[in-house]
C-alpha cells in the first residue's frame, strides 16, 4: 500500500512532479495495470513499489508492513523473497545459460538444488523455452531473453510480480502466453 506518495526530479531548475500524493490499496490476488504516456511516472510508480526507488515524501507498507524504518538489506531480503520484477529491458545474466539464469535465482533463494533443477525446467516449459534452455541470452532473440525473464521472477511464487512493459519484445502468441502467466 502507498499512502501520500509523491515522486519528482529536477531538471536544471524545473521540478518534475511525476507522483502527487498518490494513495494506492493493493490486495493479495490483484492485478493492476498502469497504463499512461511516456514520461508519466510508471516506471517509478513501480520501482516504488517494488523497494527499488524511494518516495520524496509518503508511506509504503509491504505486506502488512512500514517500510519507512527497514534498512537497505532489509529491503533486499524483502525484494528477495516476495517481489518478482520484469524489467522492460531483460535483466538476464550473460554469463549464464538460460536455465541457469532461473536455476541460481531459485538457489540465491534458498530452494535445494532438486527442487530447483525440477522447478527451472517446469518454467522452461511453462515459458516455451525448454529448447532453448543451454543458450546464453546473447544467443537468444529479445522475446526468448525476456521470456527467460519472466520465468526468472516467478521462479520463486513472489506474493508481488512488477512487471515493467513484460511483453515490449513479445509477439502477440508469446504475449498472450506470458500474460496469462503473470496473471
Amino acid at each position: 500500500n502507498l499512502k501520500n506518495v509523491s515522486q519528482y526530479f529536477y531538471q536544471g531548475k524545473n521540478k518534475i512532479i511525476v507522483l502527487n500524493q498518490l494513495n494506492l490499496i493493493l490486495s493479495s490476488s490483484q492485478k493492476v495495470a498502469v497504463i499512461g504516456s511516456s514520461g508519466s511516472g510508471k516506471t517509478s510508480l513501480l520501482n516504488i513499489i517494488s523497494l527499488m526507488e524511494k518516495p520524496k515524501t509518503g508511506s509504503i507498507y509491504l505486506l502488512g508492513k512500514s517500510i519507512s524504518s527497514v534498512t537497505e538489506n532489509e529491503k533486499s531480503d524483502l525484494r528477495k523473497a516476495n517481489i518478482g520484477y520484469v524489467y522492460q529491458r531483460n535483466s538476464l545474466l550473460m554469463e549464464f545459460t538460460a536455465f541457469e539464469n532461473i536455476y541460481l535465482s531459485l538457489l540465491i533463494n534458498n530452494y535445494n538444488k532438486k527442487y530447483a533443477k525440477e522447478k527451472t525446467k517446469h518454467l522452461l516449459n511453462k515459458v516455451n523455452m525448454y529448447h532453448r534452455q543451454s543458450h546464453k541470452p546473447a544467443n537468444l532473440s529479445g522475446g526468448e531473453q525476456q521470456r527467460i525473464a519472466i520465468a526468472r521472477a516467478i521462479s520463486n511464487d513472489p506474493e508481488i510480480i512488477v512487471a515493467d512493459e513484460p511483453t515490449g519484445n513479445l509477439d502477440d502468441k508469446n504475449s498472450n502466453t506470458i500474460i496469462n502467466e503473470l496473471c
